[in-house]
């Protein structure tokens, strides 16, 4: 028979083995669940495609690469990872959102720890609701410490120059069009103790450079969005781009700059915008909080714009990836016929250019390519790129070919 002093422990022992067999349980259950049929991941919320489970090893190299590769997949597919994401990005966004740097960590282009896991999954918090991309090395360079180096600036010069003189060989107008970041025409809005700087980084050297050396013809739209947001707010505050004032106010520009603007009025006169409550957008789905960070964007009243006549006649399937082809054959005194090589930042040109041009391609791709402008021979090739390519992409991809020689 149990003396009486037994009991209690007996009952601690029974305790202490549930609770070692429940935290066994917690501990396994992610690894567990890897297996386990889920909900598909948002792939959207991330920007990247997720992992996928490897195959089994069939050599020595396949073999050596498992490891590796299992553990990328384990990162992107254990259990209950969004809900730990989820609470991570809220923790992060309700109690520590704002890094606050010392002075002396500024000079160091390698953030402290802390501040690493303030700006964590690429998004950087701003003030007042803003929201920074800091991906593609946006908040080095907004800092000022990956400048150019004078044989780079030449580099990069000297291809702008190479992609000229091969259209101009074609009798086929050439405009590079820079679309700045949005902590360039926000900086106020980026965290204290992060210090932006308007003359180290990269776009202005570059503008600088292609000015005084070259005969390119650029246009910069920096300074037009940054008088633009004095009454008009131009760029989103929880995603990386413009909005539809900032991309009207742009587009507007392209034709001042071609000669074109008695086509159009200005902006408080041609059209007018309403301010409509919106869900997060893109860095608000990289944090999981699309729901929660919702804000107000003016979207503009297209029924005070002509109506369209343009028409979407195909698409191109290009190693650079998929062109959209418009058609307006009644505009005959417009911008003719034109390829407009871009980023995600020219998408809501579409609509409105194709009404000013009589055929216009548009083909996402950081480069030119000469095979498609020698296929379709336009008069005019506009090229866009966003600031945050020219501190991770290279001054060779300018030109499409390049990438094929190598």
């Amino acid at each position: 028979m149990n003396s009486p002093s037994e009991i209690p422990r007996k009952k601690q022992l029974k305790t202490a083995r549930r609770f070692m067999l429940f935290a066994l349980i917690m501990l396994a259950s992610p690894g567990l669940l890897l297996f386990w049929p889920q909900v598909p991941q948002n792939v959207a919320t991330e920007n990247r495609a997720f992992t996928s489970l490897p195959s089994v090893p069939v050599n020595w190299q396949s073999y050596c690469a498992f490891p590796t590769h299992f553990q990328l997949y384990f990162d992107d597919h254990f259990g209950f990872r969004n809900a730990f994401l989820n609470t991570q990005h809220r923790l992060q966004y309700h109690f520590w959102g704002q890094p606050t740097l010392n002075p002396g960590e500024m000079t160091n282009p390698i953030l402290n720890q802390a501040t690493a896991a303030q700006l964590s999954n690429d998004v950087l918090i701003g003030r007042e609701g803003w929201l920074f991309f800091k991906g593609d090395r946006v908040l080095e360079d907004a800092r000022g410490l990956r400048p150019y180096s004078e044989k780079e600036l030449k580099d990069w010069a000297n291809a702008f120059v190479q992609n000229r003189q091969k259209l101009a060989a074609r009798g086929i107008s050439y405009l590079v069009v820079f679309t700045p970041n949005k902590s360039t025409v926000y900086p106020e809005f980026l965290p204290s103790g992060i210090e932006f700087s308007d003359d180290q980084r990269r776009l202005p050297q570059l503008i600088e450079q292609l000015h005084t050396t070259t005969q390119v013809e650029v246009l910069d739209l920096t300074s037009p969005l940054r008088q633009t947001k004095t009454d008009q707010r131009c760029y989103h505050k929880t995603d990386t781009h413009w909005n539809e004032v900032g991309a009207y106010v742009a587009f507007q520009q392209i034709l001042d700059q071609l000669n074109l603007s008695t086509r159009r009025l200005p902006l408080s006169k041609t059209v007018t915008f309403e301010e409509q409550l919106t869900g997060g957008k893109d860095l608000a789905r990289m944090l999981g909080l699309q729901e929660t960070l919702v804000e107000t964007s003016p979207v503009l009243k297209e029924h005070e714009l002509p109506t369209p006549v343009a028409k979407i006649v195909g698409e191109l399937t290009l190693q650079t990836g998929a062109c959209n082809q418009y058609e307006n054959p009644s505009n005959a005194d417009g911008l003719g016929k034109v390829i407009l090589f871009h980023d995600s930042f020219a998408l809501e040109w579409f609509p409105w250019m194709s009404e000013e041009c009589s055929d216009l391609i548009c083909c996402w791709s950081f480069g030119l390519d000469f095979e498609l402008i020698e296929q379709k021979q336009p008069n005019l090739v506009i090229h866009q790129i966003v600031e945050r390519m020219l501190p991770v992409r290279k001054y060779e991809e300018l030109d499409v070919q390049n990438l094929t020689l190598h």
